[in-house]
């Protein structure tokens, strides 16, 4: 009886043991499933914030492009706005030049006008003091008449048109010797006719002068017009192209922006890829160390 009283005490006392195993095992696997809820919690909550960081960079960096890409429109609104300055100063320089050469042109085919009547007037007085010529006689009245609308035409300095003039220099110059008493009286008219012409002849070779000079002085001032306004276009070529190449510049320094920008951007999430993957490294090596407690504790 004492020999089967111990047996079950024995008995008892692994019973004990055991129940006290279990329960030691159970609170060591409610522990490790606090441990892994707490560790993935943890994991959880870290994915998360990079997850956040992530849509922060990806903001961030739009932002950025978003400016920009609003930097370069109002740089190419500039641009034009500037082309188009440039594009109506020189509208308005055609225009003007134009202008300026349509006036010369007047003044030109009205010098050239009066070069040709000047010429032609001064061809008749040559001609005739070159002899005067064989027509019909005169009275002495109208001779005399002739010679003195000769005479106020040298002391005017202006020459008539040419049907006038040569009107006047026949009436003049068409002396015959029988009209006079004496040899001398025809040559004393001759003589008057002939000094008519010369001074007549004076006022013609300076209005022809003066004409030639007028019309050079014009091609002067048309060329010098031309000149003026071909030196102003390059100027303007030189804007645009100076404009142009400012563009070029800022857009290149944009380019430059945005591709640091990118560059940015990469490396952040590179970044928060290399922390995504020591947080599931990280997870993976906490979990398993708990399924290997748990493993020596069976």
């Amino acid at each position: 009886a004492a020999a089967t009283s111990d047996a079950n005490r024995e008995i008892l006392k692994q019973i004990y043991a055991l129940e006290d195993a279990a329960a030691a095992y159970g609170a060591l696997v409610s522990a490790a499933q606090a441990e892994r809820d707490a560790l993935e919690e943890q994991y959880q909550a870290r994915m998360t914030e990079i997850e956040a960081e992530r849509e922060a960079v990806s903001s961030q960096h739009q932002a950025r492009l978003d400016a920009i890409a609003a930097e370069r429109e109002a740089l190419s609104a500039q641009h034009q706005g500037r082309l188009d300055a440039i594009g109506a100063e020189r509208d308005a320089l055609g225009e003007a030049n134009r202008a300026q050469m349509d006036a010369l042109g007047m003044q030109r085919d009205a010098a050239q006008e009066a070069l040709s009547a000047a010429e032609a007037g001064l061809s008749s007085i040559q001609s005739a003091l070159g002899a005067f010529r064989d027509e019909a006689p005169r009275t002495e009245m109208e001779r005399l008449r002739a010679l003195r609308q000769l005479g106020a035409w040298a002391t005017a300095g202006s020459l008539p048109d040419k049907e006038r003039l040569d009107r006047a220099i026949t009436g003049a110059t068409n002396l015959n010797a029988q009209d006079f008493a004496s040899e001398a009286s025809y040559r004393a008219a001759q003589g008057n006719a002939y000094s008519a012409l010369l001074a007549l002849e004076k006022v013609g070779v300076k209005q022809v002068s003066d004409a030639e000079r007028q019309i050079a002085a014009i091609e002067l001032a048309s060329e010098l017009a031309q000149a003026a306004y071909e030196k102003q276009l390059k100027a303007l070529d030189e804007q645009a192209d100076r404009a142009a190449h400012w563009q070029e510049a800022q857009l290149a320094i944009l380019d430059r922006q945005q591709e640091s920008a990118d560059a940015w951007r990469d490396a952040e999430l590179a970044r928060l890829e290399k922390e995504a993957a020591a947080a599931e490294a990280w997870r993976e090596e906490n979990l398993a160390a708990i399924d290997d407690l748990l493993e020596l504790a069976e």
